[in-house]
């Protein structure tokens, strides 16, 4: 539908939420989320609604405590998404320096 004000395509995903809300999987989808694996493009795309004033947590309550909850969600993954940037490449490192003692530690006994 057209914003009457800008004359802009207003695009209404509430039908698409509500289907995607009503299968049976959907709270399990959510907590089995591949969080670790975010794609920045999607990361990219929510910053739009995420910058939304009316997507804060004390708006999206007054008018649908199910809405704040997601929304609280999308904010907890877009936020891991971020701390997740230092963090993997530090796991990495770590893997590789274990893998090292390990090998080491392993030629160590066996003297």
């Amino acid at each position: 539908k057209m914003d009457p004000n800008t004359q802009k395509k207003i695009y209404d995903y509430w039908p698409t939420a509500v289907k995607m809300m009503n299968k049976d999987d959907f709270l399990k989808n959510l907590q089995g989320y591949d969080k670790e694996n975010i794609p920045e493009p999607v990361i990219k795309k929510l910053q739009e609604y995420i910058k939304n004033p009316k997507f804060e947590l004390t708006h999206l309550k007054t008018i649908s405590e199910i809405a704040a909850n997601l929304a609280s969600w999308v904010i907890a993954m877009n936020s891991f998404y971020g701390v997740n940037l230092i963090i993997k490449p530090k796991k990495l490192a770590l893997a590789e320096a274990e893998g090292k003692y390990n090998e080491i530690a392993g030629k160590l006994r066996v003297k």
